[in-house]
């Protein structure tokens, strides 16, 4: 078997590239993060502490993608759940 990667200059930039490098930053929130793209979209996931922060990180990501949706699969759980979880792994 052997991968190919094929480049053509026919393919241009995708107008949310920029703003997914800005986004980086935003996963230092998530623990653990996980970003999957797909060719119509965006979905991030993840753990936070509250429903604000969920919403907070979701206002301040989605206009970093331009056209590119963003689905939310963060989920909300409490720093004692957290710790729960972790002492059971």
């Amino acid at each position: 078997m052997t991968d190919k990667i094929i480049i053509s200059e026919d393919i241009s930039r995708p107008d949310w590239l920029s703003g997914f490098l800005q986004l980086l930053p935003e996963l230092q929130a998530l623990a653990p993060a996980e970003i999957t793209i797909s060719d119509d979209s965006l979905t991030l996931s993840g753990v936070v502490t509250s429903d604000s922060e969920r919403t907070a990180i979701e206002n301040r990501i989605a206009p970093l993608l331009g056209q590119l949706p963003l689905i939310n699969q963060i989920v909300v759980k409490t720093p004692a759940a957290v710790e729960a979880e972790c002492r059971f792994k």
